[in-house]
């Protein structure tokens, strides 16, 4: 049942995504027929169909010939194997509510950290520590809240926010990832970052091509060269585990010590 309510649901959204697309179109047609010759009428709509499509397609070229750039800069590692560090997610905007996160979680139920302190964009503190063994190399999550004063002195991982490379007038894309901040220097001494393309007016085309939401945005460089799902919130997709094991190779290079 709840696949025939998924079903006729995607069908009224697909109507009324098809019918806004063509609407200028359709209305060019309808009032210009009687006024401009046929040809004419039938040309400038043609134009409000094209365009737009060129427009995405230059985009979509731009942001695959940056796929292959350098996307990982290590400039300095920890010198001893660091526990824990503060975690700190990108501000939550509407281009990153419909995707993931690094998944601290599964990072300390594998015991590859014995805490984490999540940051959210409210300076709110919520610590993950390994727990009971479950099983070999699985451990319970404890959670409890602190005072952000007391984490001064931590190692901060940060999500770099959306930061956008394109003109406005270009099709949108995005440069954002993570990087590994120093306290004693507060310097950033290691980057990990993707090309992000989507998202505004493209994003339901996006969605209507992959068939779901984590398509509004598509990304590369970080887990692949080639465009995927931008950090996918659904764990079941192949990509959602390349990410995991992007993050903590990532995390693992540079703080803890590679004798470990």
């Amino acid at each position: 049942m709840e696949v025939l309510i998924f079903g006729i649901a995607n069908l009224i959204y697909l109507a009324i995504f098809l019918g806004l697309t063509f609407s200028p179109a359709i209305a060019i047609i309808f009032f210009g027929r009687k006024r401009f010759k046929k040809s004419i009428v039938f040309a400038l709509a043609a134009v409000t169909v094209v365009a737009p499509i060129l427009w995405a397609v230059a985009g979509y070229l731009d942001f695959k010939s940056k796929c292959s750039l350098p996307s990982t800069t290590i400039l300095r590692t920890s010198d001893t194997r660091i526990k824990g560090f503060l975690f700190e997610r990108r501000p939550l905007e509407s281009a990153t509510l419909t995707h993931g996160s690094v998944d601290m979680e599964t990072l300390i139920s594998q015991g590859e950290f014995e805490y984490i302190n999540q940051m959210d964009s409210s300076k709110r503190v919520r610590v993950l520590r390994v727990g009971e063994r479950l099983g070999p190399s699985v451990f319970n999550v404890e959670t409890s809240w602190e005072s952000p004063a007391s984490l001064d002195d931590e190692y901060r991982v940060r999500e770099i926010p959306l930061e956008r490379i394109s003109r406005t007038w270009e099709a949108p894309i995005y440069l954002t990832g993570l990087e590994i901040i120093e306290p004693r220097s507060n310097q950033t001494i290691a980057r990990a970052t993707e090309w992000v393309f989507g998202g505004g007016i493209l994003g339901p085309y996006l969605r209507l091509i992959g068939h779901d939401q984590d398509y509004d945005h598509l990304a590369c460089g970080y887990i692949s060269e080639q465009p995927t799902p931008w950090r996918p919130t659904l764990v079941n997709r192949p990509e959602y585990a390349k990410y995991f094991n992007a993050d903590r190779t990532f995390l693992s290079r540079v703080l803890i010590k590679s004798s470990h």
